[in-house]
């Protein structure tokens, strides 16, 4: 998958409230541990880089990223 059908799959997550917008409380960088990323729902590979944020205040408790997933994220999840 390219970058713009990326960009476009984790805008569509945001607008339907699949993906949260709030700031996370914690995040966290280390291997992947083989569960799939809520951006793009691909497997993280074990050998991957993952990104896992932890929300308090939402229905979200836990989100895991690819890094291309989590900065993609990032970018766009204030817009409205």
């Amino acid at each position: 998958m390219d970058v713009e059908q990326l960009r476009e799959r984790i805008l569509e997550r945001l607008r339907s409230g699949q993906l949260p917008r709030e700031r996370p409380l914690r995040l966290w960088g280390g291997l992947g541990e083989g569960l799939p990323c809520h951006g793009c729902r691909e497997r993280i590979a074990r050998d991957d880089q993952e990104i896992e944020l932890q929300f308090t205040e939402s229905r979200f408790r836990s989100v895991t990223f690819h890094t291309l997933c989590y900065a993609l994220w990032e970018l766009h999840r204030r817009e409205g």
